[in-house]
């Protein structure tokens, strides 16, 4: 029998070379495979974090809007207001300082009072480089014309938002000018807006720590085809940077501006690096446990092979078939088959061995991967608290707005549309337990004195310790509100009789003694 070593040593070579090249192709093909889904994931996380971060954007200039809204709500149902635009008084306007420090300390750029008839009784606007207010730009008041705002007589007509001007955008917030219990009929509109300039725009970056950008409409169909479910477009054509576009709507509607975020692609750039790593590890331990297994199969089958056909090769240049078989048998080929698979048989039981050790193997490397799952699902719950915690403060920020919509901004008291919108409810609650109530209209002697002597600061000092009062002296049920300049309303609910209402006169009457500003 002739043996051919160079042969199974080119065998050998040629099995390990074939295993090599199919583990290595193995590797990259669930690299390239695990690479395309986790990159598909950081890229979704890095659009959505764009996104949300483009609508905090826009619902700061809601809230914006709206509290231009709540500030001309409070100015317009007012009965010194409606008394000026009927009675064309202009000592309202020294009485309520319309200047630049009002201007300042209501936060607003412009205030028009419009009479029924279209008449402008009081339009004045912020000059910064003049630190001075001046008449309202002609293009405002041609805007209005175009409007249904100038001869409004509907007192629940109101008109809020976006308007643009030759010189730049404006936020504007309307309300009709009604009396202080929100009687008509409509003696005008009040309009109050703040310009929505390089200023404004750095303001609100700064407080929202966000990279704002706000310009004129461009590639708008672009924007709206790829827009996703929020109204948000996601440009990443930079390879650093990403970008998210929203349209803002005007008044009426119509798209006005483009509001723009960008940002590092820290996300992405940190996602890279990540499956780099990865691919690091993947490649070492795969290279490492090829070793391994190469030096597994040269040690456990191939060198066997070699030592099992060294045995056949020894016995067929011998050509003594007698030692392989008991004494008293034919030597031929049919023993030598039968002792070649008593010595298969043997291998097949140490192979059995083995299989056993690389089951224990196996179970390790499933308690490994359970190890590595327990961690993941931790990192999980770390990103979900997180989540969370955003949730939780979007929460917290929409119930500010709600209770500064609701309550005055100086004292913190319950403001008048609180009070408007909560008294019926009172009134019908104490029919139905057949209780009076009682309402007080307060309002302070000589606190226009206090403003043009001491100035609005000490004024607004006064109105705080006027209200911290009252609301002292207020019962469990009883509502203090205050309804604008130095008016308030004290409202007793649960009245036994009228000695109640005089103990709680008389106690107002007390607290009002020995003010200090």
């Amino acid at each position: 029998m002739k043996y051919n070593a160079q042969g199974f040593r080119s065998l050998r070579t040629k099995t390990i070379i074939s295993l090599s090249v199919v583990a290595i192709f193995m590797i990259l093909s669930i690299f390239f495979v695990l690479q395309t889904a986790m990159m598909s994931r950081i890229l979704e996380l890095e659009n959505r974090y764009v996104t949300e971060h483009v609508q905090r954007t826009l619902n700061s200039i809601d809230g914006e809007t709206e509290r231009l809204a709540s500030i001309a709500q409070d100015w317009a149902v007012w009965d010194d207001t409606y008394s000026f635009i009927i009675e064309g008084d202009e000592s309202y306007i020294r009485r309520n300082a319309l200047d630049l420090s009002t201007f300042a300390n209501l936060q607003i750029d412009m205030m028009a009072f419009v009479s029924r008839s279209g008449e402008y009784i009081f339009a004045s606007e912020t000059d910064i480089a003049e630190e001075n207010i001046i008449p309202v730009s002609p293009s405002i008041t041609e805007y209005m014309k175009n409007t249904p705002l100038l001869r409004n007589i509907d007192p629940d007509y109101k008109m809020q938002g976006l308007i643009m001007l030759p010189e730049g955008p404006m936020l504007i917030a309307s309300s009709p000018i009604l009396t202080s219990n929100g009687a008509g009929p409509v003696a005008g509109n009040l309009i109050i807006g703040i310009k929505l300039d390089e200023a404004e725009i750095s303001q609100l970056s700064n407080q929202l720590q966000l990279p704002i950008a706000i310009k004129n409409l461009g590639s708008l169909e672009q924007i709206k085809s790829n827009a996703n479910d929020t109204g948000v477009f996601v440009e990443d054509k930079q390879q650093n940077k990403i970008t998210g576009y929203s349209v803002l709507n005007d008044v009426a509607g119509q798209p006005a501006l483009v509001a723009s975020i960008t940002m590092n692609r820290e996300i992405s750039l940190i996602g890279q690096k990540g499956i780099a790593v990865v691919f690091t590890i993947m490649i070492s331990v795969s290279l490492f446990c090829g070793f391994i297994i190469l030096l597994f199969l040269n040690k456990h089958i191939l060198s066997r092979l070699s030592q099992l056909v060294a045995e056949v090769r020894h016995i067929g240049m011998d050509e003594s078939f007698s030692t392989r078989l008991k004494p008293g048998k034919m030597h031929d080929e049919i023993q030598l088959v039968s002792e070649e698979i008593n010595l298969m048989m043997d291998e097949l039981e140490k192979a059995h061995q083995r299989l056993l050790k690389t089951d224990e193997d196996l179970r390790s490397i499933n308690v490994n991967l359970e190890n590595r799952v327990e961690e993941r699902t931790s990192e999980l719950t770390t990103v979900n608290k997180k989540l969370e915690k955003e949730i939780s403060e979007r929460m917290k920020a929409e119930e500010t707005i709600k209770h500064l919509a609701f309550h005055d901004y100086l004292t913190g008291l319950p403001n008048r549309l609180y009070f408007l919108n909560h008294l019926s409810d009172i009134i019908h609650q104490s029919n139905c337990c057949e209780k009076a109530l009682a309402i007080m209209f307060l309002d302070l002697d000589g606190f226009k004195m206090v403003n043009d002597t001491w100035g609005h600061t000490t004024g607004d000092q006064l109105l705080k310790e006027v209200s911290s009062r009252l609301t002292e002296v207020a019962g469990k049920y009883d509502i203090v509100a205050r309804m604008g300049g130095d008016e308030f309303i004290f409202l007793i609910d649960n009245i036994a009789n009228t000695e109640c209402i005089q103990n709680v006169s008389q106690k107002i009457l007390r607290c009002s003694i020995g003010l200090s500003f």
